[in-house]
Parts: C-alpha cells; structure tokens; sequence
C-alpha cells in the first residue's frame, strides 16, 4: 500500500494560520477532558487497509514539529489496545534530523488480532546518551468505527503522551 501521494485534498494550508479549526483524523478518539487548539497540533498522515487477513497500518509523514536548532530524529510506535492493555508493539524506523519526517513505512497486524481493539500510534523524538525518549504526541483510533476493507487514510492530529493512558509515557 503506498498513499504517500494522496490525500492532498486533506491538507490544511501550509501557511502559519489556519482558516479552519483542526479536525480529528478517521476513526479517531479524543481524549477526555483534552481538545484541539486553535493552533497547528503536530500531525501524522496514516492509511489503514484490511487486506489478505492482515491489518496494514501505513505510517506515511508527520507535520508541524516545532522548529528547532536541531531538528529532531523521531520514530512512530503503535499498539493495539483492548481495555487497558496495550499489545503488539510495533515501530517504525528512525527518520533523523526532520520536523517533516517522512517514514513511508507499512506496519502489520494479524487480522484476527484488531478486532474489538483500536489502535494507539505515538510520535516519539529520539534522545541521545542516557535521556529518555521524548514523546512528542498521540493518537487512538477506534478500528470498529473504520471500513477498513475500503483505504483509509487522514491526517491525525496528537494530543499529549500521556493523555492516551498507563503504558504511554515508555518508550525503549
């Protein structure tokens, strides 16, 4: 599954402000007691397809990390989630030095495996030496609310690491 090249028409405006209030991605959960802000939240650009008994969560591009001196290198990580428990890690490789990282890379989940469950995907920023990774932001995304027979792809805006539950704030 490549989807790197469309969903352009979801795109908000590259430009500092927004003319719309951001929106929640496909399928997405909002966290409660957090809403989006009026300013640009980091996002990540997801496709979801069932296909051949298996989920392929293609984890395309980010967008809107702050600028820094250095730009950061980051790395997705997702999870199936059923209740509390968090199962089925799986990440995606480490994109150095981008605030626009672009990962293109599909990660998959035994079909058999989502059912009931939804999907956590988090942005994290990779530390140097001895520091904890950075979680950078979160989304959950309700699987039974997606046709997921039928391509499914959205920009995802993050809340907060710790806003998505118990096993968030690890990172290896």
């Amino acid at each position: 599954m490549d989807i790197a090249e469309t969903g352009k028409e979801n795109s908000p405006p590259s430009s500092p402000e927004r003319t719309s209030p951001p929106r929640l991605g496909p399928g997405q959960i909002k966290p409660r007691g957090f809403r989006l802000s009026s300013t640009r939240p980091v996002e990540l650009k997801l496709g979801l397809l069932m296909t051949k008994g298996q989920l392929e969560v293609e984890v395309v591009c980010a967008r809107h990390i702050a600028p820094r001196e250095t730009p950061p290198d980051t790395y997705v990580k997702c999870y199936l989630r059923d209740g509390e428990r968090w199962l089925q890690k799986k990440k995606t490789r480490v994109v150095r030095h981008s605030c626009e990282p672009l990962f293109r890379q599909t990660l998959k989940y035994q079909a058999c495996d989502v059912l009931g469950r939804s999907l956590v995907v988090m942005l994290w920023e990779r530390q140097g030496g001895f520091e904890h990774n950075q979680g950078l932001g979160g989304a959950e995304v309700a699987l039974d609310s997606l046709t997921l027979t039928h391509l499914t792809t959205g920009w995802y805006p993050l809340f907060p690491i710790h806003s998505l539950g118990s096993d968030s704030n690890d990172s290896p």
